[in-house]
């Protein structure tokens, strides 16, 4: 205890103690004769650890990173370009910070190369394939000559063979992972071979083995399902019904549409092996036929508002019915037949390609396809198509837009087509700026059993407007008209076209042709047919622009011209008729024959004609001699007159009226 001083009171030890080392340290303030540099730290004082804290922790003068004692592993930083966590030795730096670029670690012997660096293991790679020898490692820093980081070499010798080639058939374990050749699931080029024991060039199914050295017998193409039979693989045409299935399809031998029933021959229900909607319960479509194998018990009624098209290809039928009964378009772009059953359809039907039928099926009654009143019923269109229609009216037509000059064929179009045939079939009722009933421009036209009735054109072709080889057969042209040419029909026929047995009935044409105005290229035959009561300003019954006409047994009556020819107006060309009758017919000019060309006529009656029977001007010419004129000027107002008048004709030397008496 240490006793007063001074008059003050005396302190004690542990009071003493605490002033002197005011932190608790250990080590007394410098202020006291002690070596505490920092008495309010305990952290601070001789022989405390040097730590990067701004402060001199030791006392020893020396500040955090300049201060030797400061461990290395914190002050110490090496340049480390590589990023392998070593760097150089002669780039070492002292920082309390941390520098970017830098470790704490030196001894790089490459610090280019982060795989070259102190302690890294390296394995012998005698072969140079970047694999070495588990076995063989050796630890260092530079990268050894002949040697690599990756294990797994199974064959140091050889480059080819490592953990990364790729397992071929070489009799090798290429990859390293102790499979071989085809054992290994990982090789590629192999092939799949079949055991082919029939030798019919198809291995056994399901029996493929990727094999690297096949056997002689082995091929490369399976589906073999009978490996004993040299006919039966999966390439063999199958041969129906009888019970052998020869191409492996694992399908039934007696069902050759493929509709799950067997056919009736091979014990089975299907009534028609051939169609696939025609088995046993199938639902009716409109093909003329008993889809349900209902045979004698089957009514045509049940098809009766269907609409189907089957192609020819022999796929499953089309159902265009919605849209043929809502004034939709069925669009067919391959051969096949549409079928219309009974009903009123109204819409449009496409054809773009293909030969196509488009009909009513037989005894169908009265099946209608209209327009209504937009474009044509029936489009045909495309140099590879063919079409054919049979058993249908059509009205409601307004024409296929065409441009210039406008629309054409008011309810039937089809142009630059391989063929067009007709049959049956009524058009009524039609308006376009040409062909007003129908245009039909093919290589060949063929129209049988077929009526056009009131169409209307405003320009050519009042009922039909048709080029090509044409065959016209039975054919009634009745009340149509052209604000044109040809009331009735606008041909442009090519040789060997003809028009027989046909009518054209009350037809008219403002300009030439009520009936029929006709532009032969070659030559045009007209056999058994009546032009009856038809009007035009020229040519009432035919007028007849170019080429070589024959009409044979055909007659002309009532027809009226406003200014030539109430039978016929021949404009050039030549005109024959054979065995005919002009009767009753009148024109200004020319009541029967108005010819600018060569006309002459054979056992042809000419017989109450108005002005005149036959009227020649220009180059024309009329053969007479052959010809039942009458009694002059009984039958007929006047016979035969010219420009010059009377019955001499005045140079017109091909008229021959010996025979009439009128010389």
């Amino acid at each position: 205890m240490l006793a007063m001083l001074g008059g003050c009171p005396a302190l004690s030890d542990a009071d003493l103690q605490r002033r002197i080392d005011r932190d608790g340290d250990g080590a007394v303030s410098v202020t006291f004769g002690g070596t505490d540099c920092n008495d309010g730290n305990p952290a601070v004082h001789p022989g405390a650890p040097e730590v990067c804290d701004a402060l001199d922790n030791d006392c020893d003068g020396a500040l955090n990173a300049l201060d030797p004692d400061m461990p290395a592993d914190l002050v110490e930083w090496y340049l480390d370009a590589d990023k392998d966590g070593f760097g150089r030795d002669d780039g070492m730096q002292r920082s309390c910070a941390v520098l970017g670029g830098y470790a704490h670690v030196g001894g790089d012997c490459d610090d280019t190369d982060a795989d070259q660096r102190p302690g890294q293991t390296w394995y012998l790679d005698g072969d140079g394939d970047g694999f070495g020898l588990a076995e063989r490692p050796r630890q260092q820093c530079e990268r050894p000559s002949a040697y690599s980081l990756q294990i797994g070499d199974c064959d140091d010798a050889n480059n080819q063979i490592h953990p990364a080639a790729t397992e071929t058939c070489n009799r090798f374990d290429d990859d390293c992972d102790g499979l071989e050749d085809a054992d290994d699931p990982g090789i590629t080029g192999v092939l799949t071979w079949y055991p082919d024991a029939d030798g019919d060039g198809y291995g056994a199914e399901g029996a493929g083995l990727a094999l690297c050295i096949p056997a002689s017998t082995d091929v490369l193409v399976g589906g073999d399902c009978d490996d004993g039979q040299f006919l039966v693989h999966s390439g063999a045409v199958d041969a129906w019904y009888d019970g052998i299935d020869a191409d492996c399809l694992g399908n039934s031998d007696h069902d050759q549409d493929g509709d799950g029933a067997d056919a009736v021959p091979s014990g089975g229900t299907d009534c028609d092996d051939l169609r696939s909607w025609v088995f046993p319960g199938a639902p009716e479509i409109c093909d003329g036929v008993s889809n349900a194998c209902e045979g004698a018990g089957w009514d045509p009624a049940a098809e009766a508002g269907l609409a189907h098209f089957l192609p020819d290809s022999g796929l499953s039928p089309i159902d265009h019915t919605v849209g043929l009964s809502s004034g939709g378009t069925a669009t067919l772009v391959e051969g096949g037949t549409l079928t219309l059953c009974a009903g009123d359809w109204t819409g449009q039907v496409v054809v773009t390609g293909g030969s196509v039928t488009v009909t009513a099926p037989p005894a169908a009654g009265v099946v209608r396809l209209d327009a209504g009143g937009v474009g044509t019923a029936i489009d045909a269109t495309g140099g590879a198509t063919s079409l054919t229609v049979r058993g249908l009216d059509l009205s409601g037509g307004t024409g296929r837009v065409t441009g210039a000059p406008g629309t054409a064929g008011g309810c039937l179009y089809a142009d630059g087509v391989l063929t067009v045939t007709l049959s049956d079939v009524d058009l009524t009722g039609c308006i376009a700026d040409n062909g007003g009933g129908a245009w039909l421009h093919a290589d060949s036209v063929a129209v049988t059993d077929a009526v056009f009735r009131s169409n209307t054109a405003t320009d050519d072709g009042g009922g039909a407007h048709v080029a090509g080889l044409l065959t016209l057969e039975r054919t009634v042209f009745q009340g149509n008209s052209a604000g044109r040419s040809g009331g009735g029909a606008f041909a442009v026929a090519v040789t060997g076209s003809a028009i027989a047995d046909s009518t054209f009935d009350l037809d008219s044409a403002v300009a030439g042709g009520g009936g029929l105005y006709a532009i032969a290229i070659g030559n045009l035959a007209l056999i058994g047919c009546d032009f009856l009561g038809n009007a035009a300003l020229l040519g009432a019954g035919v007028y007849q622009e170019a080429g070589a006409v024959q009409a044979v047994s055909c007659s002309f009556a009532d027809g009226v011209a406003t200014d030539g020819g109430g039978g016929w107006y021949l404009a050039s060309g030549a005109l024959d008729t054979l065995d005919g009758a002009f009767a009753g017919n009148a024109a200004a000019q020319g009541g029967a024959i108005f010819a600018l060309g060569s006309a002459a006529c054979d056992g042809t009656a000419f017989l109450r004609n108005d002005t005149d029977a036959v009227w020649v001007g220009g180059a024309g010419g009329f053969e007479a001699s052959a010809c039942d004129l009458g009694d002059i000027p009984d039958d007929n107002t006047v016979d035969v007159a010219t420009p010059a008048g009377g019955f001499s004709f005045p140079g017109v030397t091909t008229v021959q009226c010996s025979a009439a008496g009128c010389s």
